[in-house]
């Protein structure tokens, strides 16, 4: 009995030593390497592969494959990819690849791919999950691409081919671009032949590439088609405007495309959007391409210009950005610039019926008075001098009587653009006034902000009568009462 019991419990031992613990219960673990997308796929030997033509810009003529690489595959009994193809955002496609058994195996790398075949323009994404031992819950990644309506000129072995909806006569083969006075972009600059009419034409794949964008004070011809920045820099002042030059090189496969410049206040306030010129490669092969804007001279502060393609026709695409700053003002003393804070010296504020003109912007008036008819023209004269790192300015007269605002005149805007002005003038005419007693408080305004007070002017007005036809006025009650005596005989004195 005992001779039993001992074989049975060798043979549990046994047993348990041997005992191999499923796969299932493993912790199962890989790398998601990439997901790329090209034309086809390639045998690079010893199960390597890899896309052929790779890109995320497709035509609707060409197959898209996408492929998919896992590494470090450990402590896995079966697995399989599981993808979802999205289109604009809704599911498209779906995808389910074959099974693979490393069986516990530690793989070093796995690939697997699908051919989407010729999808119509959109933009997509391929989302891919693994299922890793039954467990369908493991994200691997995703991948963008975009499929576009066109494509390009194509002459295979001197045999042209059609393929697409739009064939162009030669006289069509590029047009003019539409210059203005705010921007323009460039004529091409071919580095291929042009096609050869007689044979039907076609779009290839899209392609282009974003070389630069820059910033400066201008833009100017350097060589044929060949444009640059002028003063090329991101720092500006309030005075200066601010062009906008973008390079566009490798442009193929292509019937027409569109640049476009969105400036940002502060980098998120939106100012102003360019859309330049459209240009019209036409499938042909163009080294590079010019577009630009002129903002203008924006207001102070951080700002960003986000630069953007439209190809085609289709909607615009993100392809950079540019942070500039400006400052709020600047002045010259011989060729020193420095900043500076705007500045002016208030003179006066003179008031007569007449004011004169003496020639190089000087004006004044016979004589500076504070009583007036009612039959003369109330007008009033500000000198300002010394102005210096101001844009515009402009001078405000409230006319007020009694403490109470009867009228407000505005000068005419004023603009210095930056420069020193030795003096200005400024005028309001505010006509024939009633009688009575009245202020005229003056205000100016700088770069168009907030007026502020520099003066107020007290004057009279009284009525005037005629008399034998010799005009008079009347002033107002203002005596001295010297005495009151009594006697019999009057006194003169």
């Amino acid at each position: 009995m005992s001779k039993k019991i001992t074989k049975f419990f060798i043979l549990i031992i046994f047993t348990l030593g041997f005992w191999v613990m499923p796969q299932s219960l493993l912790a199962s673990s890989y790398d998601f390497s990439y997901i790329e997308f090209g034309t086809d796929v390639r045998d690079n030997n010893n199960y390597h592969y890899s896309v052929t033509n790779k890109k995320t810009n497709f035509n609707t003529n060409e197959d898209v494959y996408g492929l998919v690489k896992m590494t470090s595959i450990k402590d896995v009994s079966f697995f399989n990819y599981r993808g979802e193809l999205y289109k604009n955002g809704s599911v498209h496609m779906h995808w389910n690849s074959q099974t693979f058994y490393p069986n516990g195996v530690t793989w070093g790398h796995n690939y697997d791919w699908k051919n989407f075949g010729k999808l119509p323009a959109g933009d997509y994404e391929f989302r891919v999950s693994a299922n890793i031992n039954g467990n369908t819950n493991n994200h691997v990644g995703s991948g963008r691409f975009t499929v576009s309506s066109y494509g390009g000129y194509n002459n295979d072995n001197n045999r042209g081919y059609y393929i697409g909806p739009n064939y162009y006569p030669a006289n069509q083969y590029y047009t003019q671009p539409n210059y203005s006075n705010t921007s323009y972009t460039s004529y091409p600059n071919y580095t291929t032949n042009q096609p050869n009419y007689n044979q039907p034409y076609y779009y290839g794949p899209v392609e282009y590439k974003h070389e630069w964008t820059y910033t400066g004070t201008g833009v100017k011809n350097t060589n044929s088609w060949y444009y640059q920045i002028e003063n090329n820099k991101t720092k500006f002042y309030e005075n200066e405007n601010v062009f906008v030059l973008t390079k566009i090189n490798s442009v193929r496969g292509i019937d027409h495309f569109r640049i476009k410049h969105d400036f940002y206040l502060n980098g998120n306030k939106f100012y102003r959007s360019n859309e330049l010129p459209i240009q019209y490669p036409r499938g042909s092969s163009w080294a590079e391409n010019y577009s630009w804007s002129n903002f203008g001279k924006p207001d102070a502060g951080s700002h960003k210009i986000k630069i953007y393609i439209s190809i085609n026709g289709g909607s615009y695409r993100y392809l950079a950005e540019k942070n500039i700053t400006v400052d709020r003002r600047y002045d010259y003393y011989g060729d020193y610039r420095y900043n500076t804070q705007h500045d002016y010296r208030y003179e006066w504020s003179w008031m007569d019926n007449n004011i004169n003109y003496s020639g190089n912007y000087k004006y004044g008036i016979d004589s500076n008075r504070t009583v007036f008819t009612t039959s003369e023209n109330v007008k009033v004269l500000t000198r300002l001098s010394n102005i210096r790192g101001i844009d515009t300015l402009r001078i405000r007269h409230d006319l007020y009587r009694g403490g109470s605002q009867v009228q407000r005149k505005e000068a005419s805007t004023q603009y210095p653009r930056y420069n020193n002005w030795e003096y200005n003038y400024a005028q309001n005419d505010f006509g024939k006034l009633s009688a009575g007693d009245y202020n005229i408080k003056v205000y100016i305004s700088v770069n168009g902000g907030a007026y502020k007070h520099l003066d107020t002017v007290n004057f009279i007005v009284k009525n005037q009568y005629t008399y034998s036809g010799y005009p008079y006025y009347n002033s107002y009650p203002n005596y001295n009462y010297d005495w009151t005596v009594l006697g019999k005989t009057p006194y003169y004195n």
